[in-house]
């Protein structure tokens, strides 16, 4: 494995929140087993090539104590492997998840000792999936459904956040 992470955070103006976030990994594997070239080359799984997370926030005193804040954030993932034990006859062919992005936004307010604030994620409804499971590492329950499992992204969500500090 080889990468880099970078991470920049800024307040260019009061109120204002600024961070960005780029992380890379080259993963590949060079020896499983000692004795095969079984899943040489293929990617490790659950380490998606490239994250990237962009955000801003703005913060606004409306009086002496109470804040209202308004955030928007933008995440993007690489190219994921979800598992390199694939189907026998041909190792090269294994489950991923294409690259993807979502948008997520939060607005709320917030006093001494308190918060209350209203969010949704994946505001465009990206179709991804968390995670995947081979149907020929699971023969005898998935084979026969001729299926891989896969659990898909949750969709678009909507919620309400309260936090008291005490």
């Amino acid at each position: 494995m080889k990468g880099f992470e970078f991470e920049l955070a800024a307040r260019p103006a009061k109120g204002v929140d600024l961070n960005a976030a780029f992380g890379y990994i080259d993963t590949e594997i060079k020896d499983f087993d000692g004795a095969t070239d079984a899943y040489v080359g293929q990617q490790l799984p659950n380490a998606p090539k490239y994250t990237l997370n962009l955000g801003a926030q703005y913060a606004l005193d409306l009086s002496d104590g109470l804040t209202a804040k308004v955030r928007a954030d933008f995440n993007a993932q690489g190219r994921q492997s979800f598992q390199d034990f694939q189907l026998p006859a041909t190792p090269d062919a294994y489950l991923f998840q294409k690259a993807y992005s979502t948008v997520d936004a939060q607005i709320g307010l917030e006093g001494e000792g308190w918060a209350f604030s209203v969010f949704g994620k994946n505001l465009f409804k990206e179709h991804y999936a968390t995670s995947a499971f081979s149907r020929y590492i699971f023969a005898a329950g998935l084979v026969p459904l001729g299926s891989d499992a896969i659990q898909p992204d949750p969709g678009r969500t909507f919620g309400v956040e309260a936090r008291v500090k005490f």
